[in-house]
């Protein structure tokens, strides 16, 4: 029970930063036990998912919008939520050095939510995604951590990094490979999550270079978040 209590401390009294890491992590482990409770008793793991997933079919989005936020925090593979926590924490700790906890969350979201947009769109223009647009969905939170990445990369493209076996590299150029990455992999495997990192990267742009002329366009999610934790 001491460990409960200092999980809800921690949750309670930590960053944005935190907060957002706990969020996966939580949300991770109550869809596994889910997941694993609905296996046993032989049912339908599709009604589970249909509750946080992103659908590629604008007519199935239509009936669940709030996929546009929930996919964003939702992983279903452990080492996909590791590589994201990790990441996510790494270049959330930059971020915080330059920014503020309001910007962090207000990037996480609005980014995601690009991605998500990029996603959904590319499944529903380009003809090859036309035979699987209607089964297609997206979770995870890559596309708002690609928008976090490429904020720092515009805002401090000098900041550098250390990787392991290779040394110090400017977080720009790190930028640049991971997105050269995403763009060349499309043809190959996981097409829709490939373009919503692309998504997420584009909005870190577009922020990072607004913010710069002293605008900031993630301001209205925090705002609206600001709203309703004040209802309560």
């Amino acid at each position: 029970m001491d460990i409960i209590k200092e999980i809800k401390a921690s949750f309670k009294n930590g960053s944005v930063l935190t907060k957002l890491i706990y969020i996966n992590l939580f949300l991770f482990l109550g869809l596994g036990i889910s997941f694993s409770i609905i296996y046993l008793m032989n049912g339908n793991l599709a009604k589970l998912t249909y509750w946080f997933d992103l659908p590629a079919s604008i007519s199935i989005l239509i009936k669940k919008p709030w996929t546009i936020i929930t996919y964003m925090f939702t992983h279903f593979k452990f080492l996909h939520l590791l590589f994201n926590v990790l990441v996510l924490y790494w270049f959330g700790k930059i971020f915080l050095q330059y920014l503020t906890q309001k910007q962090l969350l207000g990037v996480y979201l609005t980014g995601g939510i690009v991605g998500a947009a990029f996603f959904v769109i590319a499944y529903n223009i380009f003809p090859v995604f036309a035979p699987v647009a209607g089964i297609s969905s997206a979770v995870g939170a890559s596309a708002s951590i690609m928008a976090i990445i490429f904020t720092l990369a515009i805002l401090v493209p000098k900041h550098e990094i250390r990787l392991m076996l290779i040394g110090k590299v400017k977080i720009i150029y790190l930028a640049i490979i991971v997105a050269a990455i995403d763009i060349i992999s499309i043809p190959y495997n996981n097409a829709g999550g490939h373009i919503a990192h692309i998504g997420g990267a584009a909005y870190g742009v577009v922020f990072a270079l607004l913010y710069k002329d002293g605008k900031d366009i993630s301001a209205w999610i925090t705002k609206i978040f600001d709203a309703i934790i004040n209802l309560f």
